[in-house]
């Protein structure tokens, strides 16, 4: 039992600095009240300026530097990894077994430990478990049917849609609730014009009056559920019964999570035959997903008309980022396709070819959505520009797995397998040691990410330059780094302090980074690496003290560069000078 919460607490733990806000979906707002949303939000952290703030939005959908003027980091949300997944896993199914008897909880065990399985042996399934949304839906779904699982995005999305509209009450032997009984396609014909209608007009919120309206236009072609009651009793039975349909606020909707709007528009766009109507909006990125869903509703006849509308709208634009961005829909799209003319495969794959190598980040990470089937498309090492390495190199990361070893590996032979040290954890730890890394050697830097890793180090004496990304303990770390002269070490100081510089060679260590170390944290015993150059100090989490360098003064040489802290706040700036970067 939780208490409620006291009057005034809200804005007595945000005004002492106490609160964490979290502001989800601000791209969910209407574009109309975006700017108010925006003023809110400035207005609120201007009270409280000591509020630390997370807000969420899906990309593009504002400009990049929307919250500038409030000094928030644009941040990322990375794909969920292996370990992500895994960890996830876990986690699921032990909340799952709180609430069952003995028997369940022993199934739930066998089910825990066979997704665990299916995760690492089926790379396709992982990639569809790429954001927590679905890689909960497919826990539930690998209960539901005790350890099947469907193969495709696609497929995975109609799975949770049958679910959620029909099979949860059935299985919980809730027999036609609000006096209304559907099944799970006259649902989804109902909720797919709410859909449809949405994705129209630009919106991801309505009011019972507008979602009343799309009932009553549908209903007359429904006459089975029309016969079970009026049509605000239909909507009640949606909202209440679907799982899709939330309430965000008095008399406003919204569907549960956008992936499923954008499922159900497609397929009312494809069932109302209005494939011309997608394309149309293949520039605007707001429709992509729906173009893409739709390739899983389509028909033999309908699936080439998407795929070759989608390539002439590639063909043109000029923006190279666009460009890709289209050829890659209509690769995915095509790949649904359990036949597909042989010609118009090969015009596919030839646009996917033009626009490789990517040029940026944003063209290496639409690439990697095609999965393994991109990387016989890559150019050799031979052939890739020099200023061009690192974007294939991000590809071919971003795709990883045993699949994208040997492209990795060809790099690495061919001398360019630098690029790739930040890359350890995407694939298959002691392969890609052997294979990738053993070519490396010196100032080449590699993150170790867990304890496995980190044993591997002990077979490749060559590497000097190491992040340490987990959380290790000084023994492991002294036991597979201790007698290795390092240049180069970054690691978590929260977890060792110091303590891990009295057992390693630190005769040639020229570069430190220390990573979310505190502000308070004493630097005295870096006054003794004498051959320290270069101190990072990345993601520094404030405590309360201010950051004091003036041990460091003793080091001529040093330059020091800090990451989240204001120069009043660091003691010491002044002698160091322009030796001190402040970002």
């Amino acid at each position: 039992m939780i208490d409620k919460a006291p009057d005034g607490w809200a804005g007595r733990v945000l005004a002492d600095g106490r609160g964490l806000l979290l502001v989800d979906g601000l791209d969910e707002v209407t574009q109309d009240d975006r700017e108010d949303a925006h003023t809110w939000l400035s207005g609120l952290l201007a009270r409280y300026p000591d509020t630390r703030c997370v807000a969420t939005v899906r990309p593009h959908a504002v400009a990049p530097d929307w919250l500038a003027a409030e000094s928030f980091e644009e941040l990322t949300l990375l794909p969920l990894r292996g370990e992500d997944i895994q960890a996830f896993v876990t986690a699921w199914h032990d909340a799952a077994r709180l609430d069952a008897d003995e028997r369940d909880r022993a199934a739930l065990d066998d089910l825990e430990r066979d997704l665990a399985q299916q995760f690492r042996l089926n790379p396709n399934l992982a990639e569809l478990a790429r954001t927590p949304l679905l890689c909960a839906v497919i826990c539930a779904l690998h209960r539901l049917r005790e350890g099947f699982l469907p193969e495709t995005r696609w497929e995975l999305y109609d799975s949770a849609l049958a679910m959620l509209l029909g099979t949860r009450d059935e299985r919980r032997r809730v027999d036609a609730p609000d006096g209304i009984r559907m099944s799970v396609e006259e649902h989804q014909q109902l909720l797919q014009r709410l859909a449809a209608w949405l994705v129209r007009v630009g919106q991801t919120e309505f009011t019972r009056e507008q979602a009343l309206q799309r009932v009553e236009r549908t209903l007359p072609g429904m006459p089975r559920v029309q016969a079970q009651g009026t049509p605000a009793e239909v909507l009640t039975h949606l909202i209440n019964r679907s799982g899709l349909l939330q309430e965000r606020t008095d008399d406003v909707f919204h569907f549960a999570h956008r992936t499923f709007q954008d499922f159900l528009a497609a397929k009312e766009c494809v069932e109302d035959d209005c494939l011309p109507e997608l394309l149309r909006h293949a520039y605007d990125q707001q429709w992509h997903d729906v173009l893409l869903l739709a390739a899983g509703h389509c028909k033999r006849r309908d699936l080439p008309v998407l795929v070759e509308g989608l390539l002439k709208a590639g063909s043109g634009t000029r923006r190279r980022d666009l460009k890709t961005t289209l050829y890659v829909m209509a690769a995915l799209c095509a790949q649904h396709a359990a036949w597909l003319d042989e010609g118009l495969r090969r015009r596919v794959e030839n646009a996917v070819r033009s626009v490789i190598p990517p040029r940026n980040p944003p063209q290496a990470a639409q690439l990697a959505r095609l999965g393994g089937s991109v990387l016989p498309l890559l150019p050799s090492p031979e052939d890739v520009p020099k200023d061009g390495v690192g974007h294939v190199v991000e590809l071919i990361a971003a795709v990883g797995g045993a699949e994208a070893l040997p492209y990795a590996r060809s790099f690495s032979e061919a001398g360019l397998g630098q690029h790739f040290g930040a890359s350890w954890a995407a694939f298959p730890a002691e392969a890609f040691a052997h294979q990738v890394l053993a070519h490396l050697s010196g100032p080449e830097v590699v993150v170790v990410p867990t304890s496995r890793h980190l044993e591997l180090l002990g077979d490749l004496p060559g590497l000097t330059s190491v992040i340490l990304a987990g959380g290790f303990t000084v023994e492991e770390i002294t036991r597979h780094l201790g007698s290795r002269p390092l240049s180069y070490l970054a690691w978590i100081p929260d977890h060792t302090g110091f303590a891990v510089l009295e057992s390693l060679d630190t005769s040639r260590l020229t570069v430190i980074m220390l990573v979310r170390a505190r502000s308070g944290t004493a630097l005295g015993p870096l006054a003794g690496l004498p051959a320290l150059r270069h101190l990072s100090l990345v993601n520094l989490e404030p405590d309360g003290r201010p950051l004091d360098l003036t041990p460091l003064h003793g080091l001529a040489d040093l330059t020091v560069t800090v990451n989240g802290v204001l120069r009043e706040d660091v003691l010491g700036a002044d002698v160091l000078g322009d030796r001190l970067t402040l970002t």
